[in-house]
């Protein structure tokens, strides 16, 4: 049995299942630490860096898988036992996406040794495997080179690369779940400029990473559609700050790759290029 001052953050807005986990794990020689919403349990664990999170999948301020992935991708040393528990079974595509895998949740009503069995074999295994934000990013990776394989099909083609920059100082400005519903407000964004433009060509791909957009667009677009785009994302960023002063304020990074800059394209070297940073 794995104990002996492990930290247990258990993250549950239901006292009374925050209290029973609390007193189950204390008994097995668990440092516990309880918080009872997303904010307070992302700032704990960000000050604490538990060695297992325990969480609600129905949090007031947060999906439980939202905060899941965010904590994944926040550990990149090892593969950090997040355990979610929730009122129903989870799709597959939802808990991959988290950077979960199917035995990460435990529906309720659940058998408290049951879970500590599970979080003892979980803590036991070997840790030194691929980062942990690399799950979830390997699998919407996969997606986009689906994508891309159709997309070089076509005799001509263009890709705008839309990256917003500054996020990890934005998160720790006003939390996850701001960043969350920031992220849903760039895509609706992005979305909108380019739904009336379907029919000429216009399509969003598959979002390989946080902050990252990639929207197939007409070779002949590439200016028009990037000006529109970067002036309507800093419309949307100006709420949060007070002065454009600031260094620290979220910023929009647009760039193109498209058939012609090249003689000919692999989908190796054109996936390299999306996924290469704009700093």
């Amino acid at each position: 049995m794995v104990a002996n001052g492990t930290c247990l953050l258990i993250i549950e807005d239901d006292e009374n299942i925050a209290a029973m986990l609390a007193e189950f794990f204390q008994l097995k020689d668990f440092d516990v630490v309880v918080t009872c919403s997303g904010e307070q349990g992302w700032r704990t664990y960000t000050d604490r860096l538990p060695d297992v999170v325990i969480l609600s999948g129905e949090l007031p301020d947060i999906p439980g898988l939202a905060l899941a992935e965010k904590i994944r991708q926040f550990q990149s040393k090892r593969r950090l036992p997040v355990i979610v528990i929730t009122d129903k079974k989870q799709p597959l595509q939802a808990l991959e996406v988290a950077g979960l895998q199917p035995d990460d949740q435990i529906i309720k009503p659940f058998d408290l040794l049951e879970l500590g069995r599970r979080i003892d074999a979980k803590l036991a295994a070997p840790t030194d495997i691929q980062p942990a934000a690399s799950f979830s990013h390997n699998i919407a990776v996969e997606r986009l080179e689906e994508q891309l394989s159709s997309l070089m099909s076509r005799e001509s083609w263009a890709v705008l690369k839309v990256a917003i920059l500054n996020l990890p100082l934005f998160n720790n400005m006003l939390g996850p779940l701001a960043q969350a519903d920031l992220l849903a407000a760039i895509q609706d964004i992005i979305q909108g400029v380019i739904s009336s433009c379907q029919d000429f060509g216009y399509e969003m791909l598959q979002q390989p990473t946080e902050g990252l957009f990639i929207i197939v667009v007409p070779p002949g677009d590439i200016e028009p559609i990037s000006r529109i785009i970067t002036k309507n994302l800093n419309h949307c960023f100006d709420y949060f700050y007070v002065s454009e002063q600031s260094k620290e304020r979220l910023q929009v990074a647009v760039s193109a790759v498209q058939s012609s800059d090249r003689q000919e394209w692999d989908k190796a070297g054109l996936l390299a290029a999306l996924l290469q940073s704009n700093l």
